[in-house]
């Protein structure tokens, strides 16, 4: 700072007296008042206003009590005068610091600034340190306040000014057609071509991809990768393809097909690269990963995903129970209520994070309907790479080389989602799908391959508990339903079971092939 913007040195008690010293009967009024005016703007001690009005009134003959209440009246001035200049300082920062509109407050008591490309979450402390430096210039003229008062009267004034009862950074809005990279913000048009426009603090948005945009750009590493991932598909190129597609769902905002996604394979399989690729694809602003099964037993976690693209859970252990009714409400755009820890205000949002789950093994579900296996998007990893085929320079070379390319990929598939409206599943991937359904829901995956729906049926339950056991065998299925709850997951299916003759019976059912 030069020396020309230097603010001027606050005058001490000490000044005051020395200018005092050399009053005189004949001094003017406004030299006396001068001294009033920089001592009203000093927190003195009564002890050392009284010492300085008689000094005044020695000097100058002035009587006492005129000087006191000229000192009272320019005390108030003074307050009156610090007051607005916290006023002053918060219209200042904003319009400077934040360029007027670059500074938002959420309902929830939530700070965002502009930074360029997108709006990220800003904190208290980063907002008062920008106001203690707008502050310190003034401190001269704050009437004897000190910093931090100021700096507090300043904040204040400024939260006041950006108070609003608006969803001012469109968390429950419907979404742009956008995806939000590093050079500029890409639109999605009705076809699924995708046009790139300037970033606009107006679109609102709270990530930005680190990947620029370049239609140009290539990835031959990673196309030839996904085809060596997926070499055990019947249809390897298919099975890319959807990949494609999946990624170029997920970077986008629109959730419109209800999804959950999973990778299934043991051993070195490449599922962890591509989730990895995926992660480095939104950037950190746009991915959560966590454990999905926590958003069912933590409140304040749910806040966590506002704002996000992808949820990942990459560690599903094995004999995993999917949290089904959290896990439907997250798999399409559903409106949630959340609230952030340490008190502040509960806000709504509609959750546009995808969830991906990644496992060696199926996970159960206690959920049979239609409604929870249409949203089951399953990929098979099962071509476990050995150590002759495993090249690790090959994904840090895609990730430093090739992201463009890859980004070009999955807006490539997006385009085929919009004109399709919807996911074309491989064989492959449907295959993994019925395995899912054999593994999470033994019963009624039993029931499709070796039973028939025959109105005048019975089938004693205890044959049909022993063809029940002797096919899960055959599955590999451990336990695939306890004995006593075997009756009421029958009943639960809609067949009738009740005693014969004291035998418990189904009716309605019978098995292909009699034991």
């Amino acid at each position: 700072m030069s020396e020309a913007h230097m603010p001027s040195p606050v005058p001490t008690y000490e000044d005051i007296l020395t200018n005092a010293q050399h009053l005189a009967p004949t001094s003017a009024p406004t030299a006396i008042n001068g001294i009033l005016e920089v001592a009203a703007s000093l927190d003195l001690t009564a002890v050392q206003r009284d010492h300085l009005l008689k000094l005044i009134s020695a000097k100058t003959g002035t009587t006492k009590s005129a000087l006191k209440a000229d000192l009272k009246q320019l005390t108030q001035q003074q307050q009156t005068k610090a007051s607005d200049l916290g006023l002053m300082i918060a219209q200042k920062v904003l319009g400077t610091s934040y360029g007027k509109t670059g500074l938002k407050r959420c309902t929830d008591g939530s700070l965002w600034v502009f930074d360029k490309t997108h709006w990220r979450e800003t904190t208290e402390g980063q907002i008062r340190s920008v106001i203690q430096i707008e502050a310190t210039a003034h401190l001269p003229f704050a009437g004897g306040k000190s910093l931090v008062s100021l700096v507090n009267s300043a904040h204040t004034c400024l939260i006041d000014l950006l108070g609003t009862d608006m969803d001012v950074m469109g968390m429950a809005d419907a979404p742009l057609p956008l995806i939000n990279c590093a050079n500029g913000e890409v639109w999605i048009r009705p076809d699924g071509s995708p046009e790139l426009k300037p970033h606009n603090p107006a679109s609102r948005m709270t990530y930005c991809l680190p990947i620029s945009y370049d239609p140009e750009a290539v990835c031959p590493l990673f196309d030839q990768a996904l085809l060596d991932i997926f070499a055990e598909a019947s249809d390897p190129a298919d099975v890319a393809r959807h990949w494609n597609e999946f990624t170029g769902y997920a970077i986008q905002p629109d959730r419109s097909i209800p999804s959950f996604w999973m990778l299934i394979g043991h051993g070195s399989n490449g599922k962890s690269m591509l989730l990895k690729t995926l992660e480095r694809l939104v950037g950190p602003d746009a991915a959560l990963n966590d454990q999905i099964g926590t958003f069912s037993k933590d409140h304040f976690n749910a806040a966590a995903l506002a704002g996000k693209l992808i949820l990942i859970d990459d560690d599903m252990a094995e004999g995993t129970t999917l949290p089904d009714g959290l896990l439907k409400k997250i798999s399409e755009a559903k409106t949630m209520s959340a609230r952030h820890a340490y008190g502040r205000r509960k806000f709504n949002f509609v959750n546009r994070a995808l969830p991906i789950m990644a496992g060696n093994s199926y996970p159960r579900t206690h959920d049979v309907s239609l409604g929870m296996f249409r949203r089951a998007q399953i990929f098979p990893f099962d071509h476990v790479f050995t150590k002759k085929e495993i090249n690790s320079a090959l994904f840090p070379e895609i990730w430093a080389e090739e992201m463009p390319g890859v980004l070009n990929r999955a807006l490539e598939g997006l385009k085929r989602l919009v004109l399709r409206k919807g996911f074309e599943m491989p064989e492959a991937c449907r295959a993994a799908l019925e395995e899912f359904k054999t593994h999470a829901v033994p019963l009624m995956a039993f029931i499709e391959d070796r039973c028939i729906h025959d109105p005048d049926a019975r089938l004693l339950l205890s044959q049909f508990r022993e063809a029940l056991k002797a096919w899960a065998h055959q599955q590999g299925v451990k336990q695939p339903v306890a004995d006593k709850t075997l009756k009421r997951k029958l009943e639960g299916l809609g067949y009738k079971v009740s005693k014969v003759h004291g035998y418990p019976t189904i009716f309605g059912l019978d098995l292909t092939i009699p034991i």
